[in-house]
């Protein structure tokens, strides 16, 4: 549906033609970026008759688009599969404006531009995301956003193939055709053990109720959005021995149930006791972590204010992505298998690709083993 934004509060007098223009504005689509048009009307009422207008022409036609082709069916469709995943809220608004952009907006210019109608994905070919691959880049001169945008296309597709909207063979076309741009994430840093020390000892004092989540995935490198999701209930023990914490799959990136064990003959494990029951202590909500005003944490308050108080404090700037990339470049060549049930993560991909760091100490000890073993048959 289409969202009314408004008209200027003032217009401006035209020097050639002595009339007022004014300034209208909506966004086409939930997610979509504004749309201003210039009007010329006496009053401020009759350029919003304006507006309206030009919305429900706007309006006609996408939804002529959708009804006529289909396109509106796989939308549905599209959205019921996010739906069914419990996405957030955030990213199925997002996949919908990637999509009445990419096969709606963008199929009309391109039926204009051949002369071809395309009612179905199925009639689609590869050379369809090249052209709108060219038309994004240079002419919305959006290249940043290409990498997030290629991705939510790749997973469109599979999502209505399995709905039989589109062929497997321009799935995987465009997979191999059009791969995933290189990753424009911040590399690695690897800040001192004082520094960090530094930060949780200024952020426990001007912000506790944030120092349990972020010293939790500081000790586990689980995700944040899921940090922020967990509940008292999944843990089992109570604040008095709290023995394990269930990780329901609902609130996971993999959709996968996980356990962490707070309890074990090792030692080591008080700390991050410690932080489950301060985090029970008094909690009467739906949130096992919450803020100053006893709701759930935010992310995005969680990433602001790491990224503001870090720079301040040690004068490097990081977010809570950087613990759990802590966690995996220091625990995942001591034993892999265990990091990952740990921290969530189950591709082995992207633990080497992402993960896999070595040091000139790492390589000299490895060199040294493979010298002993080749020394060992004696010369004879």
């Amino acid at each position: 549906m289409t969202k009314i934004i408004g008209v200027a509060k003032k217009p401006i007098l035209g020097k050639r033609d002595n009339l007022l223009h004014w300034r209208i504005f909506w966004t086409p689509c939930r997610g979509a970026k504004k749309t201003y048009r210039w009007v010329i009307a006496q009053t401020r009422m009759d350029a919003y008759h304006q507006l309206k207008q030009l919305m429900t022409e706007h309006s006609a036609k996408v939804n002529e688009l959708g009804s006529l082709t289909g396109f509106g069916l796989m939308r549905d469709e599209l959205k019921n599969c996010l739906n069914s995943d419990n996405r957030p809220k955030k990213t199925i608004q997002q996949y919908e404006k990637v999509f009445n952009r990419v096969f709606v907006e963008f199929k009309a210019i391109y039926e204009e531009k051949h002369k071809v109608s395309v009612t179905s994905l199925s009639q689609i070919d590869y050379s369809y995301f090249v052209e709108f691959k060219d038309y994004f880049m240079l002419k919305l001169k959006r290249d940043k956003g290409w990498h997030n945008e290629l991705i939510r296309i790749k997973s469109m597709l599979n999502h209505l193939r399995r709905k039989k909207f589109c062929s497997r063979e321009l799935v995987y076309d465009v997979r191999e055709e059009l791969p995933t741009p290189p990753s424009n994430t911040v590399p690695y840093q690897d800040i001192s053990d004082t520094d960090l020390q530094k930060l949780f000892t200024y952020i426990k004092k001007d912000n506790p109720d944030y120092y349990l989540p972020y010293r939790y995935m500081y000790l586990t490198g689980r995700r944040p959005r899921e940090t922020a999701s967990y509940a008292p209930t999944d843990v089992e023990g109570g604040i008095i021995d709290p023995t394990l914490l269930r990780i329901r799959k609902e609130i996971t990136k993999t959709r996968t149930d996980g356990i962490l064990y707070l309890k074990s003959n090792e030692k080591g494990l008080e700390e991050l006791q410690s932080i489950i029951k301060e985090a029970l202590r008094g909690n009467d909500t739906d949130r096992l972590f919450r803020n100053r005003h006893g709701r759930k944490c935010s992310v995005d308050k969680l990433y602001q204010y790491l990224k503001k108080t870090s720079k301040e404090v040690i004068k490097v700037a990081i977010t809570p992505k950087y613990f759990r990339k802590r966690f995996h470049t220091k625990n995942i060549s001591k034993d892999m298998k265990s990091a990952m049930a740990i921290s969530g993560l189950k591709d082995t991909k992207v633990a080497m690709k992402h993960y896999a760091y070595t040091s000139p100490e790492g390589q000299a000890k490895v060199l040294a083993q493979a010298k002993v073993v080749l020394a060992k048959p004696e010369d004879k």
